[in-house]
């Protein structure tokens, strides 16, 4: 087709106009990556935040148990008029604190009973349980029959050959995080000792 006279093509993009259009593409596909960037960000801080609320913030209650019970000196007394018992519990008590800081408790006791009876008592001194560790402590003391010898079953018991105890306790503290956050925690004990009269033993050792 011949061109018309006076008729003239139309000029090809120039150079400068195709960079222009390249460069404002690249500057949308980087404001996109950046968006994507901040959003995923976020969502990390997020999780973080969240995460560390759970686990590091969140305040456990502390398990406060009897580990083990060592007997000394056990003597009983079958007689049908005055049955008795009397012997040395050396102790080894336990605060397992699952926390991320410590746990501060103030002084206490700790006491048994038989039937419901207090048959022996023993103090609790202030310590502390550091962060994620089990604090021990030993102490001892004497256990007797003096306020229950009147009770019509201990002279069974003692003639089955087994005693049976509860030693109970509370712990009144704080646990502290990250040296700011400051909260009240009572640890409670509640265990259950049968004693094996015959071999001088404890039989079984139980706490709730």
């Amino acid at each position: 087709m011949e061109e018309k006279p006076g008729q003239a093509n139309p000029p090809p993009p120039s150079n400068m106009e195709s960079a222009e259009v390249q460069s404002s593409e690249l500057r949308r596909k980087n404001r996109l990556k950046l968006v994507v960037y901040i959003a995923l960000f976020i969502v990390f801080q997020t999780l973080v935040i969240t995460a560390f609320d759970l686990i590091v913030m969140r305040i456990r209650l502390p398990k406060y148990r009897i580990h083990s019970i060592n007997i000394e000196n056990l003597s009983v007394n079958n007689s049908t008029n005055s049955p008795s018992f009397s012997m040395k519990f050396n102790t080894q008590i336990t605060v397992k604190n699952r926390n991320f800081g410590p746990y501060k408790f103030e002084n206490s006791y700790l006491t048994f009973s038989f039937k419901g009876i207090p048959v022996g008592e023993a103090v609790i001194s202030r310590s502390t349980a550091k962060f994620f560790s089990t604090k021990k402590m030993k102490i001892s003391l004497n256990v007797d029959s003096e306020s229950v010898s009147r009770n019509s079953s201990l002279g069974r018991e003692i003639s089955s050959e087994r005693l049976e105890f509860n030693g109970v306790s509370n712990l009144r503290g704080q646990v502290e995080l990250l040296k700011v956050l400051k909260k009240n925690k009572a640890a409670k004990m509640n265990c259950s000792i049968i004693i094996d009269l015959a071999k001088k033993v404890v039989q079984e050792l139980r706490c709730d």
